[in-house]
């Protein structure tokens, strides 16, 4: 791909099928994408856990698109979210595997971004993929870590009118309330410990 379109994904449902889309909206093609699965979407403590070569795969094709995928195995899964993606876009949407890199470290949409901040540097462009409210998260959080990179992200599909409205009012709800919470919830959780050691 000569655009170097770079994206991040997430472990959403259709968030594969919307970051192979934008793949084939940028790059004109029914193979080029790249991406980041939210993965990368983000989330953040420090980057580790890249997969062996990748590094090397992302400067041999520079100019090219790349989807990178992110997430670790979580709830007790046995696989990674990043490895179920990719193997849906592999077996699936066809997506090359030499255009798929793998970060399966991250727990957190902050560590999404965060641990694949590397394949993103050469990106000329990025997008993010994943629901709409994860999605302008990551998008926020890559503005905080690095704002030069979030100058070169461009739109993905990641908003359809009326799909899955509850889970969607659900989450505007969380994320409005999610800094009152932050600071609520943990002198509670200290006070219900305290209550609890008292009373044994």
């Amino acid at each position: 791909m000569a655009d170097g379109t770079h994206g991040a994904v997430d472990g959403t449902d259709g968030a594969v099928d919307q970051a192979s889309d934008s793949i084939n909206e940028a790059s004109g093609t029914a193979s080029g994408a790249s991406g980041t699965a939210d993965g990368a979407s983000g989330t953040a403590d420090g980057a580790s856990g890249t997969v062996d070569g990748a590094d090397s795969a992302v400067g041999a094709r520079g100019a090219g698109s790349l989807l990178v995928f992110t997430g670790a195995a979580t709830r007790g899964a046995a696989v990674a979210e990043a490895e179920t993606m990719a193997r849906y876009a592999r077996e699936v949407l066809g997506v090359p595997p030499e255009r798929i890199v793998l970060e399966t470290e991250a727990r957190t949409t902050r560590q999404n971004l965060a641990f694949t901040l590397p394949y993103l540097e050469s990106a000329k462009t990025i997008k993010i993929v994943s629901d709409p409210v994860h999605a302008a998260r990551a998008r926020r959080y890559l503005r905080q870590l690095r704002p030069d990179l979030a100058a070169r992200v461009v739109p993905a599909d990641d908003y359809r009118p009326l799909e899955r409205v509850p889970l969607k009012l659900g989450v505007v709800a969380y994320e409005l309330t999610r800094p009152v919470l932050r600071h609520v919830m943990p002198p509670l959780r200290d006070w219900r410990r305290d209550r609890a050691r008292r009373r044994a």
